[in-house]
């Protein structure tokens, strides 16, 4: 939830909606705009976790070990690039296997905590 909606939960006086003249409604906009934003971020959640689960089934699929960073140099570096990290042709076989590692692990890592 935002800092500014967390702000407005907080300083909601429910005593004061009623006497208000937007007729106690004040209170379930608010509370509308809180369940929007607990919906919101749990769809951005929701998206970041099928991403990394997409990332880790395509090179489980693709047969790439992680932990050998000198095989399969070029699938390692598509599947990178295709994800959205830079990955230069000049760069070593054990640079791209390391980045891949780097990232294999990590994103196992987030998967195991959801």
């Amino acid at each position: 939830m935002k800092k500014e909606t967390q702000d407005k939960y907080e300083q909601y006086n429910p005593d004061e909606d009623i006497l208000s003249l937007a007729g106690g409604s004040y209170g379930h906009e608010l509370a509308e705009e809180i369940l929007l934003k607990r919906e919101i971020d749990t769809l951005a959640k929701e998206n970041e976790l099928e991403k990394i689960t997409k990332f880790i089934r395509k090179s489980d699929n693709m047969g790439l070990n992680p932990d050998k960073r000198f095989d399969n140099r070029y699938e390692k570096q598509c599947l990178l690039r295709e994800y959205g990290y830079f990955v230069s042709e000049k760069d070593s076989d054990f640079k791209v296997g390391s980045m891949f590692n780097r990232l294999y692990v990590s994103l196992q890592k987030k998967i195991n905590k959801s």
